[in-house]
């Protein structure tokens, strides 16, 4: 029987979307570094061939985001990428259909600051932090290995996922700690002047989105976001009027490494699949409270 296998099985984007695949797309075979709630290790994968018996393999492993990344420079390259390279090889010699290989890559980062405009699939990547250029070197692994090997390839640039589930206290993103702080009246740390834009995608929009791609089997590089952005400042006043508090606000230098213009066109993934994301910003953060 035909299977999706994804990796990163307890990272908060792949808890997030698993219903949605599973409703969409059929068996899900969870992955993860250690066995036990419903996944298997990445020994057990491997010993059982899941991934070479697979028909589709998302890949959202990935061990930083981009504060832990700049504070552990190189981080990618000992944890993440020589598991990628070990699933692409286990793929390249596979006698059946070799399954499609789906990576989840980061819009908001390979590119760097937007070019005057929204950045296109085309456009050269200039990441300015580590975690985008983890990312990238991620997406020329794949790249050598589709084209060395045959190995069917779809690379999604995801903008600014939110509503992602969490097993943590601890906020991730700007959306969840502007929420936590509007209800409990802590300071929320603000980089910047609050003109910074990004690109806000809803999990379960996200959920659809990858759906969508996965049962077409398309591939190529396509950046998958809401298609408009946002300057912080106006998130910010969003979730106060939602929560119906002001934000204790504190501005702070935004480090070197962060992007301040993230607009990207996902035009590409619009006409390709007939999909558009259906939650905007205001009622998204409602369905995050």
């Amino acid at each position: 029987m035909s299977s999706i296998v994804i990796t990163g099985a307890r990272g908060r984007i792949a808890e997030s979307i698993c219903t949605n695949l599973e409703q969409e797309c059929g068996e899900l075979i969870r992955v993860s570094r250690t066995s036990g709630d419903g996944c298997l290790s990445h020994e057990d994968a491997f010993d059982g061939d899941v991934f070479r018996e697979a028909s589709v393999i998302l890949h959202a492993a990935w061990s930083s985001v981009p504060a832990t990344s700049e504070s552990h420079p190189g981080i990618e390259w000992r944890n993440d990428l020589p598991f990628l390279v070990r699933i692409l090889d286990s793929l390249k010699d596979c006698s059946k259909n070799k399954p499609l290989f789906v990576l989840l890559s980061s819009a908001g980062t390979v590119y760097g600051n937007a070019p005057g405009r929204a950045s296109l699939e085309k456009d050269e990547t200039r990441p300015i932090g580590w975690y985008g250029r983890g990312k990238v070197a991620a997406e020329t692994l794949c790249n050598y290995y589709s084209e060395a090997f045959g190995i069917p390839l779809l690379i999604l640039r995801i903008s600014n996922p939110y509503g992602l589930s969490s097993h943590s206290n601890r906020p991730q993103g700007l959306i969840s700690s502007a929420l936590q702080s509007a209800k409990s009246g802590n300071p929320l740390k603000v980089w910047g002047d609050g003109s910074a834009r990004k690109d806000f995608l809803h999990c379960s929009d996200l959920g659809h989105a990858l759906s969508t791609a996965i049962n077409s089997r398309m591939t190529g590089v396509f950046n998958v976001g809401y298609g408009s952005s946002h300057q912080v400042r106006d998130v910010l006043k969003i979730v106060e009027q939602i929560v119906g508090k002001n934000l204790n606000l504190d501005f702070t230098l935004a480090p070197h490494w962060d992007v301040t213009d993230s607009r990207v066109c996902c035009d590409s993934f619009f006409a390709a699949t007939g999909w558009r994301p259906s939650i905007e910003l205001e009622k998204g953060v409602s369905m995050c409270l």
